[in-house]
């Protein structure tokens, strides 16, 4: 497999693995558009981000892979109920901090190297489609030989 999927695939069986404050199942997408009836439940996908990999070398023999993996988190809801979007936003901001602590499992030598919180905040799309939307951007540096 690419090292693009190695590390998705880790933070998938990470996130799934893991304990928070509502439940889902996360799945791994290349194409995160859902149909809005798909929506009515959560859904945690985990998607390659944009740039998904930067590479420059570290060492005569070693390069040094720059991963990032989108977490988005979407589910339609009532987005005039503070009570929820606010669930909704803390469970995007207790997914950072959970992998801000913790080694991808699947991925031991893959070193978080940044995270970055999307709230998609689009007033017109919140109100005509219902829907919270945000995304976590999970970067992960991970060295490879060169042969």
């Amino acid at each position: 497999m690419s090292l693009l999927t190695d590390v998705a695939d880790a933070v998938v069986a990470e996130l799934n693995a893991g304990s928070f404050g509502q439940e889902f199942t996360a799945a791994r997408l290349w194409n995160p558009r859902r149909p809005l009836t798909d929506l009515s439940t959560l859904r945690v996908d985990v998607v390659p981000s944009q740039p998904s990999v930067q590479t420059e070398p570290a060492d005569r023999d070693v390069f040094q892979n720059d991963v990032s993996i989108d977490v988005a988190v979407r589910k339609q809801a009532d987005i005039d109920d503070t009570t929820v979007m606010d669930a909704l936003a803390d469970l995007v901001e207790e997914i950072v901090e959970h992998f801000q602590h913790t080694k991808l499992t699947d991925q031991p030598h893959a070193d978080l190297r940044s995270t970055e919180i999307l709230a998609i905040a689009d007033a017109e799309y919140q109100h005509t489609k219902r829907v919270f939307f945000a995304a976590a951007t999970l970067t992960y540096r991970v060295h490879t030989d060169g042969s």
